[in-house]
């Protein structure tokens, strides 16, 4: 059979890997989100300015009212 401070080691020894893998999983990856995220956001701002000037919806009137 197992000891027990064998299995806390062994439970202990994969926390710390997993919270390892995690850390840097999330390092890498929120950088690339942080730029998909901005590009999303000037296609979504161009596309909504040039459809409010061009489709008859004056937006900003109806903000001024």
């Amino acid at each position: 059979m197992i000891d027990k401070r064998a299995l806390v080691i062994g439970v202990l020894i994969g926390l710390v890997f997993g919270l390892i893998g995690v850390l840097v999983t999330f390092y890498f990856t929120t950088e690339g989100m942080k730029t998909k995220q901005a590009e999303a956001y000037d296609l979504g701002l161009a596309e909504g300015l040039k459809r409010s000037g061009t489709d008859g919806i004056n937006i900003s009137s109806h903000m001024l009212q």
